[in-house]
């Protein structure tokens, strides 16, 4: 699940990745967090459970929680996000003014002397989940202020300075983003952000020394041998036993955990960018029964209906009886007519004559209407 770039990788530079997708993987990381909520939120419409509204409540700050320890643990490993080892991208300590040719440095040499020391991994913990949780209360309590602004009600010195250096400080945040971008993009600097260019915090792609690392991590993390004895002759003691026992026990948890990280979490990628799809699309509200149906029809239109058996919109004896989206039945005729607009009807096209609910049927293509809503009966 690794190298997901569609770039061909022969024909890049393996120590300054594209801006293309360093970008790509920040605007996935910048939906994680969103994405995990809403799939709360909705479960929660469906099931709802105490447990699950705290959380929501405090999404915010377990989110914090959860995420950090997360990246933290790939940023340990890894040097990189979970976003970026996902694209094949890794975070290394390196100098913003260097302009020699790395290459010809050995590769292990190069790569354990560009692993991120303590401060650097701290860094960019608060960059990938500190920033977005400070910007996020602060955009709260800008908007609370604000409010109450509107409603004229009495601010305190500190709100006003608030209300007055936020906008601006957010807006310089973006110009200063910006213009790294365009530096990193020129070549000019190997940082893309301001605060990895104050920490030379630079990026780099993946590589066989990554890898090979990461065997050796996960042959140590699944290794389940006991010291070894002083002696032959002498049968392992209890707690011998009982510590190889916990380790053999804990050995299918051990697994259960790289299968997790290795596999299952890149393909939760895949479900939260279908989940981004499938909200911003109308395709959901089609396909779903339940959404496309209005649950509450409005007050029928027609009010002389004598009967079931007369035509709504003849109001007489149904012939040929057809029925609509809605389960009301009309002549054929009557109701081909109406939803074509063939009786001077224009403002009712695509909806139903009786309670004026649009159907999904009717769809109007080059020039004229598509009528698929209407079922005849006999």
């Amino acid at each position: 699940m690794d190298y997901y770039s569609s770039l061909d990788s022969r024909l890049l530079d393996v120590d300054s990745p594209t801006l293309f997708e360093i970008i790509s993987a920040t605007q996935l990381e910048k939906l994680l967090s969103p994405s995990i909520r809403f799939i709360i939120v909705q479960y929660i419409q469906r099931f709802p459970n105490r447990y699950l509204i705290r959380l929501i409540n405090r999404f915010d700050e377990f989110n914090l929680i959860a995420r950090g320890a997360i990246e933290y643990n790939f940023l340990k490993n890894w040097n990189s996000t979970f976003i970026e080892k996902f694209y094949g991208l890794k975070r290394v300590l390196g100098d913003n003014h260097y302009s020699g040719n790395l290459s010809e440095i050995p590769i292990d040499i190069k790569e354990s002397r560009r692993r991120l020391k303590s401060l650097q991994i701290f860094i960019s913990l608060i960059e990938i989940v500190g920033l977005d949780y400070l910007k996020e209360k602060l955009d709260l309590l800008h908007d609370k202020i604000y409010s109450k602004k509107l409603l004229n009600k009495e601010l305190t010195s500190f709100e006003n300075l608030f209300l007055t250096i936020y906008p601006v400080f957010k807006t310089s945040l973006l110009v200063l983003d910006l213009l790294f971008k365009v530096l990193y993009l020129s070549g000019n600097v190997k940082s893309p952000t301001l605060l990895t260019y104050l920490f030379k915090i630079n990026y780099a792609r993946l590589n066989t020394f990554d890898y090979q690392l990461n065997e050796k991590r996960v042959e140590n993390y699944l290794n389940t041998n006991t010291p070894a004895r002083k002696t032959i002759f002498r049968p392992p003691t209890l707690s011998q036993q009982v510590y190889l026992a916990i380790l053999r026990t804990l050995k299918p948890a051990k697994v259960l955990v790289l299968l997790l990280s290795n596999k299952i979490f890149p393909a939760s990628i895949f479900l939260l960018k279908f989940l981004e799809w499938w909200n911003s699309s109308d395709f959901a509200s089609k396909f779903s029964t339940k959404d496309s149906i209005d649950k509450k029809f409005p007050p029928p239109k027609f009010k002389n209906l004598n009967s079931y058996k007369n035509c709504p919109l003849c109001n007489k004896k149904i012939t040929n009886p057809t029925v609509i989206e809605t389960g009301f039945v009309f002549c054929y005729s009557c109701i081909h007519n109406y939803l074509n607009g063939l009786d001077d009807n224009e403002a009712e096209y695509g909806r139903c004559p009786v309670t004026g609910q649009t159907l999904l049927g009717c769809k109007y293509l080059d020039g004229q209407w598509k009528i698929e809503c209407i079922r005849r009966l006999m």
